[in-house]
C-alpha cells in the first residue's frame, strides 16, 4: 500500500487530515504511527478546529521538521524546509493556507477536496523526505 493509499484509508476510517498526513510518513520521519496520530489529533479543521492554517499542511511541515537534528543550530533549516513546502502547497491552492478559505473555495469548485489536499501534502512531504530536503 502506498503512503497516499494509507492516508486515504485513514481518512475513510475517520482520522483527521493532519493524522492522515503524518502517520503514513512514519517510515520516513521516524515518528511511529501512534505518536503521529496523538501529535496531530488536535489539528483537524484547522489547528484546534479554528479553521485557521490547514491541519494537513501543518502535519506536512512537521514531517519536514523531522528530517533535522533536534538542536538549536538546525531550527532555521527546519523552518526554511517547512516554509518551502507551505509555499508549494499554497501556490497550487490559489494562495490559500487557511482551512476556512480552502473549504469555502472547495464549495465554489475552486480548489481540491480535503482528501485531495491530504494526498497533496503526503506527496510533497514524501518527495522532500525521500530526497533528504534537496
Amino acid at each position: 500500500m502506498t503512503r497516499k493509499e494509507k492516508a486515504m484509508r485513514m481518512r475513510a476510517e475517520g482520522y483527521n487530515c493532519a493524522s492522515s498526513v503524518l502517520a503514513p510518513l512514519s517510515d520516513l520521519t521516524g515518528i511511529d504511527e501512534e505518536t503521529a496520530i496523538r501529535m496531530t489529533a488536535s489539528l483537524g479543521s484547522g489547528v484546534g478546529g479554528c479553521r485557521e492554517i490547514c491541519g494537513a499542511a501543518v502535519a506536512m511541515s512537521m514531517a519536514a521538521g523531522a528530517l533535522f537534528p533536534p538542536n538549536a543550530a538546525e531550527k532555521g533549516n527546519a523552518a526554511k524546509a517547512a516554509h518551502s513546502l507551505l509555499e508549494r502547497f499554497a501556490e497550487s491552492n490559489r494562495g490559500c493556507l487557511r482551512c476556512a478559505q480552502l473549504k469555502d473555495r472547495q464549495l465554489q469548485g475552486e480548489v481540491r477536496s480535503c482528501n485531495e489536499l491530504v494526498e497533496q501534502c503526503v506527496g510533497l512531504a514524501e518527495e522532500f523526505l525521500e530526497h533528504k530536503g534537496e
